[in-house]
């Protein structure tokens, strides 16, 4: 077996490949694998663009819904809103939250209670959790009304957040039928548009707004991990490599029992050759085609038929318990 792709793979012999640390009952990753490459975030014209409507838009807005992505909360949300959301109420739609973890939902809504910002997982396939956002939302849009001065104008809510973590779905579920356009690829609502809910409450979706450059490596892997970056963006392999040694270190059993597994190999490259091989992703001669192997398993993690997984976990702050 060679080399791990990523040096922290592998422990001290005898150690799992991660230390883990209990807080809140919950097991957070405290030592995750850091990966020595990063995905460059493509920012075309059209990014610009919505950057720019956006600006031009927030201050038509009483409430903001901000959707981010329920696996990776932190790494899907764009830093630049927070300037542009300013003095805004604001939501924020942990989405997808289905295939994220539970404890990992949990622990995110208390994190993000502790920064006064109320988080509300939600499933926009099945609709749960959209009780509460509704209650969350006429709570907000009440007391927005009751300080607004000109009556006779419907409340407005912006709703926002990076390409493909769901945005025009949770408008779809708000407003009862399907009036924004969705999709699997990211970037495909383009133009701004208006929608009324059932309860009186307009909501603009606007296009995803990308970021230059996102933070660390490790985040713009979660990233292409989810889908929010399309495939041709980055180098699949390298991705799926990780993908494969973080989950033997973080979720072993999700793998053996989706890929029928008796053993899993620590290195990234082997384990995408165990995949090709168990799931008959060959070139001529028998050859194992890695590249399709790697495209099979970031696709399988990021809808969701691995398992509910969530990546990215709050960071443990002096104080928690």
């Amino acid at each position: 077996m060679g080399k791990p792709l990523f040096g922290s793979a592998q422990g001290k012999e005898g150690e799992r490949p991660c230390r883990w640390k209990p807080i809140f009952e919950v097991m957070y990753v405290t030592d995750p694998l850091q990966p020595d490459f990063r995905v460059t975030i493509p920012f075309p014209g059209h990014m610009a663009k919505a950057r720019r409507v956006l600006s031009d838009n927030i201050r038509l807005a009483d409430v903001v819904l901000e959707v981010t992505d329920a696996r990776a909360p932190e790494a899907a949300r764009n830093p630049e809103l927070d300037e542009l959301m300013a003095r805004r109420q604001r939501l924020l739609v942990l989405n997808k939250a289905d295939l994220a973890d539970p404890r990992g939902n949990e622990a995110w809504v208390r994190r993000y209670s502790g920064l006064g910002l109320t988080a509300i997982p939600v499933d926009s396939t099945s609709g749960r959790g959209y009780d509460s956002l509704r209650r969350a939302m006429s709570g907000l849009t009440q007391r927005r009304s009751s300080t607004r001065t000109g009556g006779g104008q419907p409340l407005r809510a912006i709703v926002v957040g990076i390409p493909n973590v769901g945005k025009s779905t949770v408008i779809n579920r708000l407003v009862g039928r399907g009036r924004a356009r969705t999709g699997a690829r990211p970037g495909i609502t383009r133009g701004k548009q208006w929608v009324r809910t059932e309860f009186g409450l307009e909501l603009l979706d606007l296009p995803g707004i990308a970021w230059p450059r996102v933070g660390t490596a490790l985040e713009s892997i979660f990233l292409a991990t989810i889908g929010t970056v399309a495939p041709e963006h980055y180098d699949v392999e390298a991705v799926a490599g990780w993908l494969w040694e973080y989950l033997v270190c973080r979720e072993p059993e999700r793998l053996t029992d989706r890929f029928g597994l008796a053993e899993l190999p620590a290195d990234g490259s082997q384990g995408l050759v165990t995949i090709g091989e168990r799931r008959g992703c060959l070139r001529t001669g028998g050859v194992v085609d890695t590249a399709a192997a790697a495209e099979l398993l970031v696709r399988e993690f990021s809808t969701g038929k691995i398992g509910p997984i969530t990546l990215q976990w709050p960071e443990v702050q002096n104080g928690d318990s």
